[in-house]
């Protein structure tokens, strides 16, 4: 759940939080997903 934090204010929406997952690999958000997780 904390991994939500490491996106960015583009996905603030609540519908985005299934979505989230699919768009962590577009950003460089993805390297800091994995090693978050």
């Amino acid at each position: 759940m904390s991994s939500i934090t490491i996106l960015p204010p583009t996905t603030t929406s609540a519908s985005s939080s299934s979505n989230y997952y699919p768009n962590i690999n577009i950003p460089p958000f993805r390297p800091s997903y994995l090693s978050a997780n």
